[in-house]
């Protein structure tokens, strides 16, 4: 895993601003993002990554600082025996 921070101007746009989250959840290290769209499906979708185990700081200019649980790997998890 690497240390650095990669810095994300996202668009004005609801859908870039989802993909830019996701984006910043899956990457390794830690991602600022700035420029998000301020809305509720926005929200929604921060909740669902925290969910995950995604750790989100909001910073003191306004962008927002992703990081990925360490203990987590990025995409689909494997599932336990036993589940469907």
């Amino acid at each position: 895993m690497t240390n650095e921070t990669i810095i994300i101007q996202a668009p004005a746009s609801k859908s870039l601003s989802h993909r830019t989250l996701i984006a910043g959840a899956l990457a390794p290290g830690r991602s600022i993002i700035s420029g998000l769209l301020d809305s509720d499906d926005i929200h929604r979708t921060r909740g669902c990554l925290e969910a995950c185990g995604v750790q989100f700081e909001d910073q003191l200019d306004g962008s927002l600082a992703v990081t990925r649980h360490r203990d987590r790997p990025a995409g689909r998890q494997p599932r336990r025996q036993g589940q469907g």
